[in-house]
């Protein structure tokens, strides 16, 4: 069938537009997009990035572990794709990029062209992830204290890509 995209078109003042775009499965960002809060997947989601920022204004930003785009919970296999886009997570302690835990249903994350950067733990593959992870990165740059996080089984695979890191963990 035809693939419909949905177009978010505002970036700061409207994340339950842009949380609603998420939620139809594919988004075309427009233009860069910082919300308050962490996104969370739990389904089948596409993110065509046009070389835009995704990037958490941190508005209700507490101590504890803060993620830009949390794939927790997923129940069913799930697929997310990203390509084109920047994810920031610049508050300093815990600060996580992309989080995956407590699936149970397989996960696989393709990330294309994707710059991943966090203070912290840029990506990270939390424990009970029942289901399985899969990891496919390709042509992106990682950067974070702790590049790649890993506390539960996961298949990685890094196509040219380059991982910047303080800690191996």
């Amino acid at each position: 069938g035809k693939t419909e995209y949905k177009e978010f078109f505002k970036s700061v003042d409207n994340s339950d537009e842009l949380l609603d775009a998420f939620n139809t499965g594919y988004v075309l960002l427009k233009t860069d997009a910082v919300f308050s809060e962490p996104i969370s997947i739990q389904n089948d989601l596409t993110i065509v990035g046009n070389n835009k920022i995704l990037d958490e204004a941190h508005l209700n930003y507490d101590s504890g572990a803060n993620s830009t785009i949390n794939v927790n919970g997923a129940t069913k296999e799930i697929t997310v794709t990203m390509s084109g886009v920047t994810i920031e997570n610049t508050m300093d302690t815990y600060a996580r990029g992309i989080s995956l835990g407590n699936n149970t249903g397989k996960v696989t994350l393709v990330l294309e062209d994707v710059t991943l950067e966090s203070y912290y733990y840029a990506l990270n593959v939390a424990a009970s992830n029942e289901g399985g992870v899969e990891i496919i990165v390709r042509n992106s740059t990682i950067k974070g204290w702790a590049a790649v996080n890993v506390w539960s089984k996961v298949n990685a695979t890094f196509e040219n890509c380059t991982i910047i890191g303080d800690s191996v963990t």
